[in-house]
């Protein structure tokens, strides 16, 4: 009986004594990975602030080409008003010619109708 005690009280030690080291075991894995996962978010903070910083370049340059392009349209578009301003212009004057022309057949005509029906 008093082996079986002390093997009772040996097995209660021994217990007691590996949920003592599964502890400290765990504290141990615990530590290591949060080490591990500060350097992992250290990593994908580095890597977020490049891929941010490269995002920003590539927006700066695209507005700045948006830009030049919106200069160019505004030039294309001074240009093509200006053409259709020549344009109606000389439409304008082309008009009032041939206006001046029939206006003056029609003279014309009406002289040799008045004539030819005072003739009559």
């Amino acid at each position: 009986a008093v082996v079986s005690t002390q093997s009772t009280g040996e097995e209660k030690a021994n217990e007691f004594n590996k949920l003592k080291l599964q502890n400290q075991w765990r504290a141990i894995m615990r530590e290591a990975k949060a080490t591990e996962l500060t350097k992992d978010i250290e990593i994908l903070s580095q890597t977020f602030e490049r891929i941010v910083d490269r995002k920003d370049a590539i927006i700066k340059s695209l507005a700045q080409d948006l830009e030049e392009a919106e200069d160019q349209y505004q030039l294309a578009l001074r240009s093509h008003l200006q053409n259709i301003d020549t344009l109606v212009e000389h439409q304008g004057s082309r008009i009032n010619a041939i206006h001046r022309e029939y206006s003056g057949e029609l003279d014309q005509l009406k002289t040799e109708y008045s004539s030819e029906r005072e003739k009559m």
